[in-house]
């Protein structure tokens, strides 16, 4: 999925937004809450934000058209909401400085989580191919991109496998 969700897009369940240096990732949980983590140095996850949505049917964010965010129900019912309806939303991103920041087509911030982190931790080029590898490993499915099918989980394996032995991380 990358750092970026574009205006009209959607996070499903065990879908994320990554920082581009692995540091950071939102994820759109099975208990249907929307959560920030940051990769601490000793490699553990930890939540920084979260709207406390969870259990209460959550099983996708859409960035509308209509510039709001929102976590809705299987049965389209809205349970949280960012209330930027009307602002002219291009994309949401997160940020490597562990902020999550909704920017307009001028690329000024419209939103943002509040969790900027002046010295985040950097885990190097080779972290977030290692993170994303224990992620199929552990049964998540690979992320295609705009118009193209994703990936065999097999053979996304097996690239992530030849990328990090090419960093040698």
């Amino acid at each position: 999925m990358g750092d970026k969700l574009m205006r009209d897009g959607a996070l499903n369940i065990d879908e994320q937004l990554t920082g581009t240096k692995g540091n950071c990732k939102f994820l759109m949980q099975g208990d249907g809450n929307i959560v920030i983590y940051r990769l601490s140095h000793s490699g553990s996850w930890s939540s920084i934000w979260s709207p406390n949505c969870e259990n209460r049917g959550g099983v996708r964010l859409s960035l509308q058209n209509d510039g709001n965010l929102v976590v809705y129900t299987a049965e389209d019912k809205s349970i949280w909401a960012s209330n930027t309806d009307g602002k002219a939303v291009e994309d949401l991103v997160m940020q490597d400085d562990e902020n999550l920041v909704m920017y307009g087509f001028d690329r000024k911030p419209v939103w943002s989580s509040n969790t900027y982190n002046p010295h985040p931790y950097d885990p190097g080029p080779c972290a977030s191919l290692k993170a994303e590898l224990a992620r199929l490993e552990a049964g998540g499915e690979p992320h295609g991109h705009p118009g193209k099918p994703p990936p065999s989980r097999e053979a996304e394996m097996a690239r992530l496998a030849r990328l990090i032995e090419a960093k040698k991380c």
